[in-house]
């Protein structure tokens, strides 16, 4: 695996875990009765750095 995948991956893992930590914020939030910190729209713009991540880890040449 080349420095440019390996760096790949590691972004995937830092918006998984903040997505995590979003879902976990949205928990917590809830169990107060307050309304969520992070709409579909944060969600939303996460999956699409996932995409963008992913797809230039595929057009990368081995």
């Amino acid at each position: 695996m080349n420095p440019f995948l390996v760096a790949t991956l590691a972004r995937i893992a830092a918006v998984q875990a903040r997505v995590a930590g979003m879902q976990a914020t949205n928990q917590h939030w809830a169990a107060q009765g307050q309304v969520p910190a992070y709409d579909e729209g944060h969600f939303i713009n996460a999956a699409h750095e996932l995409e963008n991540l992913a797809d230039a880890a595929a057009q990368e040449k081995p």
